[in-house]
């Protein structure tokens, strides 16, 4: 019988880095002090903002699914 080769195949490091990221889950808290019309826009605004800032963030995750329901 012959040997057989053997050929270790090294880990590529970045691969190693990006498995190792793990990402937060992340909520904001949305709210609005009266029932008032200009109050309405600012909750949706404040949703935006927030879902967005979340959503560009590659170490975060969004808890709870959408945000403004």
């Amino acid at each position: 019988m012959s040997a057989r080769n053997v050929i270790i195949i090294p880990e590529k490091p970045e691969l190693v880095r990006k498995s190792s990221i793990r990402q937060e889950q992340v909520a904001a808290y949305c709210r609005v002090s009266t029932e008032e019309e200009e109050q309405q826009s600012s909750y949706e605004n404040q949703c935006k903002y927030y879902t967005d800032m979340i959503m560009q963030n590659p170490q975060w995750s969004m808890a709870g699914g959408d945000l403004c329901r």
